[in-house]
């Protein structure tokens, strides 16, 4: 038996959902599977298992997909079928979130599918789609669509586009990147002059 303190084996938002007969099942799915990762996950006729590294991540992504599956069924199970895990990719598909991120939790359920075929008999799952590596040299758009909607709405609001002649100057300006607070001042030193 693996030693399992330094992992995730029942996080608090999942104990949250569970009463205590609950939580018992959940905690002892949850240790077989993490030990069968461990032992025997990357290559099951070789008893070659997961580095820690790997598993204890996916181990918070598996957990979530568990809570996913509790408010599909409306109530605790640990009885995973492929339709669980397809409904959670295309949950995933149209999330706004980053490709890394939907490739990570794509790669736990592949992992936890894994296990669920060689030691609980369910058929082999293979996801219809996958999602890609993120190969952007970009960096990471820390803002959500809707948070980037906001910001363009109140831009335009905020900021005009007009021609207006620079105090103390001959020479005009275009204000297409010029707050409103700004072309006031403008005005204003147009008028003392």
């Amino acid at each position: 038996m693996s030693d399992l303190e330094d992992f995730p084996v029942v996080t608090g938002k999942a104990e949250s959902y569970l009463n205590e007969r609950q939580l018992l099942d959940y905690r002892a799915e949850r240790e077989d599977c993490l030990e069968w990762l461990l032992t025997f996950g990357k290559k099951t006729d070789e008893a070659v298992g997961y580095a820690p590294g790997t598993v204890k991540p996916r181990c918070y992504r598996m957990d979530r997909f568990y809570r996913y599956v509790w408010d599909y069924e409306e109530g605790y199970t640990v009885n995973l079928s492929h339709e669980h895990a397809d409904s959670w990719m295309d949950h995933l598909a149209r999330r706004d979130v980053s490709a890394t991120h939907k490739r990570n939790c794509m790669k736990s359920l592949l992992m936890l599918y894994k296990w669920l075929h060689h030691e609980r008999g369910l058929g082999e799952w293979e996801p219809e789609f996958r999602f890609s590596a993120d190969t952007s040299t970009q960096p990471r758009e820390y803002l959500t669509r809707e948070e980037r909607r906001a910001i363009r709405d109140a831009a335009l609001e905020l900021w005009i586009g007009t021609v207006v002649q620079q105090p103390h100057t001959d020479r005009t300006r275009s204000l297409e990147a010029v707050p409103r607070s700004t072309l006031r001042e403008t005005e204003r030193g147009c008028d003392a002059g």
